[in-house]
Formats: C-alpha cells, sequence, structure tokens
C-alpha cells in the first residue's frame, strides 16, 4: 500500500464540522497533537482513509481562544484532548471523558509551553531571516520594475513605430504584473548586465506588439469611418 500525507489550514470553527464529515465518509482518526508555533499553539487532527493521511492544522491558537471537543465523533479523542489541554493549555471544551486536569501527574501547569533560551535565539534569528527575504523580495520587485519601465522607454526610442506614445496618450507603457513575472523568472540568477538586456528586450518586444496592436485598431476604425459615411449619404 502507497502511503501519502498532506497539511491542511483549517479555521478553528470548522473543527467539529470536519470531524463529523469524516467520520461519515469513513475516515480513521489517527491522532490529535499540538505544537508551539510563532503565534501560539498549533493543534494537529491526523484523519486516515486507505493509506491517505491528512493533517488538519489550526494555528495561532492563544489563551483567549477556545477549540470544541470531537469526543462526540471520535470517542477515542479523549486521550488526545485532555493531553493537549494539560500540556500545552488550549482549551477544548466539552470532552467526553474529561480528566480535570488530571491526566498526568505534573510538577509544572503546562510544561510544553516553556521553551529554552537556545529555542529563544533560534526563533529569533529565523523571524530576522524572514524579515530579511521579505525585504530582498521587495526590493527586488521595485528593481524589476524599475528595469521594466526604463527598458519601455529604450524600446520607445529604439523603435519609433512601437513608440510608448502609440500604446499609451501618457508616453509611458505600462509592463503587465504578468510580463513582470516573466521578467523575473527570467533573469533570476543572471549577472546585473546580462539582466537588464534580458529586461530590455523583453520590454521592447512587448511594446512593439502593442504598438502593433493599436495601430491595427486603428486602421481598422479608420477604414469604417468612410463606409459608414457612404451609407449615410446613400440613405
Amino acid at each position: 500500500m502507497q502511503f501519502t500525507s498532506q497539511f491542511i489550514p483549517i479555521q478553528k470553527d470548522a473543527v467539529h464540522d470536519e470531524a463529523r464529515r469524516r467520520f461519515d465518509e469513513g475516515w480513521r482518526l489517527s491522532n490529535v497533537h499540538a505544537a508551539l508555533d510563532e503565534d501560539g499553539t498549533s493543534v494537529y487532527y491526523t484523519y486516515e482513509r486507505g493509506g491517505t493521511f491528512e493533517n488538519l492544522h489550526v494555528a495561532g491558537i492563544t489563551a483567549s481562544d477556545s477549540l470544541p471537543s470531537i469526543t462526540d465523533v471520535y470517542f477515542s479523542a479523549f486521550v488526545f484532548e485532555n493531553e493537549t489541554r494539560e500540556l500545552f493549555g488550549v482549551d477544548i471544551r466539552d470532552i467526553a471523558l474529561d480528566f480535570g486536569g488530571n491526566l498526568y501527574t505534573l510538577g509544572e501547569s503546562e510544561p510544553m509551553t516553556f521553551i529554552t533560551p537556545e529555542q529563544k535565539a533560534a526563533r529569533d534569528k529565523a523571524r530576522k531571516a524572514a524579515r530579511a527575504r521579505e525585504e530582498r523580495a521587495r526590493a527586488a520587485a521595485a528593481a524589476t520594475t524599475s528595469a521594466a519601465r526604463g527598458g519601455a522607454e529604450q524600446a520607445a526610442k529604439a523603435h519609433p513605430a512601437g513608440d510608448a506614445s502609440a500604446v499609451d496618450p501618457s508616453g509611458e507603457f505600462e509592463p503587465s504584473a504578468e510580463l513582470l513575472a516573466q521578467i523575473a523568472a527570467k533573469t533570476a540568477g543572471l549577472d546585473p548586465e546580462r539582466a537588464e538586456k534580458v529586461r530590455a528586450g523583453m520590454i521592447a518586444r512587448a511594446a512593439r506588439a502593442a504598438a502593433k496592436v493599436q495601430a491595427e485598431t486603428t486602421v481598422g476604425t479608420d477604414a469604417a469611418a468612410p463606409s459608414a459615411r457612404g451609407a449615410r449619404e446613400g440613405a
């Protein structure tokens, strides 16, 4: 048998409805477990059917949130739910067999919510790295947009028949989001000089194509005008 697994994010309000739907469709509850994340606690509900595992993921649960019990659908979940509440402090309501905080004998309340200094340092480092990646992505997007507009101006100068004013009365050819995405994909990993040439070439081709379409539209309109006048005069 081949096994597959996937993670599916859901909202906390959908937990019980998903349990009911999967029970009706013949899914087996395999596990419920929790883990700390950046915004609170995540709870995972793992269902299995025919070798397919689907992990429903509720993220960012805080002390002010609560989850519904699914023990009225899958009674065996009572162990998982008591454990999640005692170890992680997740407020799970209406557990069919509620141990009232006495499933385990604990020296500390909600012990799985503590993190070591090393874990905190690793999380801080990961957050900084994520922010740096976002800033680089924004800078790259801004550079691509600027280069695309510069390429349009070069194309207009090099190819008068396809200049920007023929496409846009304002005199600027505005590259579409799709074109910018194509440019970004095409120039990824290239050295700056080569990337600039590729950008300029793609913008030039797009500007010429747009100008050609505009010109054909204008010619068609001009050709139709005399026919319309002739028809009116004949009438």
